[in-house]
């Protein structure tokens, strides 16, 4: 919450991640992704070394909790038009669900026609946004 954007691109760096949930007193605040910084410092003048996550990070965040179906993630995150989604259980992040791990888990050899749909969702919303 109060580290730097700088902080979570080395953090994301050193962890061969894409994303981070930032925490205020251990709890989700917020996110922050690769494409948010890219897109993020391009259109400011600051130092990503003075820009705090508290500030920069997309809110409220948006969850799954542990409990929901693959199913109501999908729909989660097709609605809200997000690729990383943080799992919470009992206000803590034990998790994130990516559009990778969907389309690994709904490969055709498991849910036939499913992985085409999501696809076919996904570019049919970034179509939209040009």
């Amino acid at each position: 919450y109060n580290k730097t954007v700088y902080d979570a691109s080395v953090l994301m760096t050193k962890k061969g991640v894409g994303c981070v949930v930032v925490t205020t007193k251990g709890k989700p605040f917020g996110i922050v992704t690769e494409r948010d910084i890219v897109k993020g410092i391009s259109k400011i003048d600051i130092s990503v070394k003075k820009i705090l996550l508290k500030e920069f990070a997309s809110r409220p965040l948006i969850y799954a909790s542990s409990r929901q179906t693959v199913e109501d993630v999908v729909e989660l995150m097709t609605k809200n038009k997000i690729h990383k989604l943080p799992i919470v259980q009992q206000e803590k992040v034990v998790g994130i669900v990516t559009i990778k791990d969907l389309l690994v888990f709904l490969s055709p050899t498991r849910k036939p026609g499913l992985t085409e749909s999501i696809i076919h969702a996904i570019t049919r919303e970034r179509a939209k946004k040009k």
